[in-house]
């Protein structure tokens, strides 16, 4: 997990909430990014987004590696119990 949010006593409720705004999560022998975050309309207009996205950039080269990994065997099944696909 990278960013994440909290409210206490926010919630339609009265009780609590909390989301992810921006996560890695592993996935086989790799990983991908979840952002919420307005990125791209952001770029070159705000310096924070800017830097985010260098960051992440950073963050990603450094899981690079030389040879690609197969797709696990069961990758059809994991895309479909993750709602990817139908």
């Amino acid at each position: 997990m990278i960013s994440v949010s909290f409210a206490a006593g926010y919630s339609t409720d009265g009780g609590y909430a909390a989301g992810v705004l921006l996560g890695a999560y592993k996935f086989a022998a790799g990983q991908f990014f979840v952002n919420s975050f307005g990125l791209l309309e952001n770029l070159d207009k705000h310096p924070a987004a800017d830097r985010l996205l260098l960051n992440l950039i950073q963050h990603a080269s450094g899981s690079i590696q030389a040879a690609q990994a197969s797709l696990p065997e069961d990758f059809a099944s994991r895309l479909k119990k993750i709602g990817y696909v139908d």
